[in-house]
């Protein structure tokens, strides 16, 4: 999620209910001030939930990212907090916590398109044990200090796998156009060890259309990898122009023997 489209999901909750925003409105959850538990008036913060996909596997990744905002003129947060991410599932609870300021690899802040630094934005990732129980578990999203209401926000766990897994994941939230993209994907056993040599199809389609950034023949839509002793294997590209209108996604398709695993991601661009 970028920015400017929290400050649009804060300013219109509506848009949140009705889906009209880039996202399905499965995925994201808004703050909100409930008058009968809040006898101080309403929250410093207003704060927007965002999930990738709402249904995960075990053995899989839970990512978690969250934008806050000032309530009075939805401008950044403009320091550092204690936001508390806690995934609960049967027999599971586990907590995150991050400040929700972003550094550069040299370690200076990053900084937003007008010269602040990026402050409220925050990102975990919770591992799913290859055992768990599965059915309707929570996220919820808080603030040690109480500065915005919390959020709840259901997902789906898928029931216990006994064979393999996949999993891919991107190495930055979000991406601008002539940005270097980088997808991992790993292939596990449900118990977490590694499966090499597993043939893995990548194919992105773009407004509707099948990309190859790998190749200019129209017919090779596909790209293939394999995965190496840890499991891995890795797509990197850079990102074009998004096109207005179609389908932007990615299928990522994983053989193992007589194995087949399929998903379809969102691009995060």
């Amino acid at each position: 999620m970028v920015f400017k489209e929290a400050v649009a999901l804060a300013k219109d909750p509506n848009r949140v209910d009705q889906a009209q925003s880039n996202f399905s409105k499965a995925h994201v959850a808004l703050s909100v001030d409930d008058p009968k538990t809040n006898d101080f008036g309403p929250k410093e913060l207003k704060t927007i939930l965002f999930l990738p996909q709402v249904t995960f596997s075990p053995g899989s990744q839970v990512e978690v990212q969250s934008i806050s905002l000032k309530s009075a003129d939805l401008s950044p947060v403009g320091g550092p907090l204690s936001i508390r991410y806690v995934l609960k599932g049967p027999g599971f609870e586990a907590l995150k916590v991050s400040n929700g300021m972003w550094f550069k690899q040299n370690n200076q802040p990053a900084l937003f398109g007008n010269g602040t630094e990026i402050t409220g934005m925050g990102r975990v990732v919770f591992d799913l044990p290859g055992e768990v129980n599965g059915g309707p578990w929570e996220i919820e999203v808080s603030e040690a200090k109480g500065r915005f209401p919390s959020i709840q926000k259901k997902i789906q766990i898928e029931g216990m796998k006994s064979g393999p897994i996949q999993t891919a994941r991107w190495d930055k939230t979000s991406y601008k156009p002539g940005d270097r993209a980088k997808l991992t994907i790993k292939v596990t056993n449900s118990d977490g060890t590694p499966l090499p040599d597993a043939k893995v199809g990548l194919t992105i389609i773009l407004g509707g259309k099948p990309w190859n950034p790998e190749s200019n023949n129209a017919r090779k839509a596909q790209m293939e990898r394999i995965s190496d002793t840890k499991g891995l294997c890795e797509l990197e590209f850079v990102c074009p122009q998004k096109p207005e209108n179609g389908q932007n996604e990615i299928l990522i398709q994983s053989r193992i023997g007589d194995s087949f695993l399929s998903e379809k991601q969102a691009l995060p661009f």
